[in-house]
């Protein structure tokens, strides 16, 4: 039969594998392909990879950017395997949070315009290894007939993800900034202002992004961990120089100065789930006493 083959063709048994047959093939060989892949099915093989809805494809992801809309709302480039250059899903502002690294690209500078090549951010320094694998689901097409996918949920990662592990947790000692902490409530509030002014200025040249309101939820939740009240810390960081002490509307380089101060000089180690080292803690206990006293 080899000797005649001629081509192969792909169809679908009814249950809905897809099978590619030899053609041309004797009606034998085709009732033993059918009974074959019935056979599978009964046993409880599955068409459908496990754990993925209607539509839902797996893609693998090695790393990502950190991006930003037209209306300069946040969003992260994912991109696939290193010989890919261009990005394989865009997670939006409101997903973000499902991804394992988001509280981390929240705080980083975006790049504008559309998702850079691989290389291009690599080459600028705003590529961030991360593998691991999301979820994609089919939501229509393009205009020129490619299939357009949405971002749905990350569903695991790769062991040596260490980086960005280590960025989360806490630091146990004094800031690598200055060894002499904790620091005095009137010492702290300068060097808030230092980091304030030092902020500004990045923003203003574009060196560093603005900031969301889910990163300033990120700093108030933080914040909330280092006081005992709202009254006690709107007083505390009305002391250190942010009129009504309220991160509502915060301008984005007193979110970053505090962001600085609560992750000992690392404003991209603060999360949700990060928990203030004692340093911090002492420190805040000194500016609450000061300021709500």
């Amino acid at each position: 039969m080899n000797d005649q083959q001629s081509a192969w063709v792909k169809l679908y048994h009814p249950s809905g594998a897809q099978v590619t047959i030899p053609l041309p093939a004797p009606k034998e060989l085709l009732d033993e392909i059918y009974a074959s892949v019935s056979e599978a099915i009964q046993t409880g093989f599955s068409v459908d990879a496990p754990g993925l809805g209607d539509g839902e494809t797996r893609v693998a992801v090695t790393g990502w950017v950190r991006g930003e809309t037209a209306d300069g709302a946040p969003c992260v480039y994912l991109y696939g395997a290193s010989h890919l250059q261009y990005r394989v899903a865009t997670v939006w502002e409101e997903d973000i949070e499902k991804l394992p690294f988001g509280d981390e690209a929240l705080v980083e500078k975006p790049i504008p315009g559309s998702a850079p090549k691989r290389e291009f951010a690599i080459k600028h320094g705003v590529f961030h290894e991360y593998k691991g694998t999301i979820i994609l689901v089919k939501v229509g097409e393009t205009e020129e007939g490619s299939p357009r996918y949405r971002f749905v949920r990350w569903v695991g990662y790769e062991p040596g993800n260490r980086q960005v592990e280590e960025r989360k947790k806490p630091d146990s000692g004094p800031s690598q900034l200055n060894p002499s902490r904790p620091y005095a409530p009137e010492t702290l509030r300068a060097k808030i202002g230092n980091l304030v002014k030092k902020y500004t200025g990045e923003i203003a040249e574009g060196k560093r992004g603005g900031v969301t309101d889910a990163t300033r939820k990120v700093l108030a939740a933080s914040l909330s961990k280092c006081f005992e009240s709202e009254e006690e810390r709107h007083a505390a960081i009305e002391y250190l120089g942010w009129p009504g002490g309220s991160t509502k509307n915060m301008d984005a380089a007193w979110v970053y100065a505090l962001l600085t101060w609560l992750g000992n000089g690392d404003p991209g180690a603060v999360t949700f789930q990060w928990m203030p080292c004692q340093t911090v803690m002492e420190e805040a206990k000194k500016l609450a006493e000061v300021a709500f006293g």
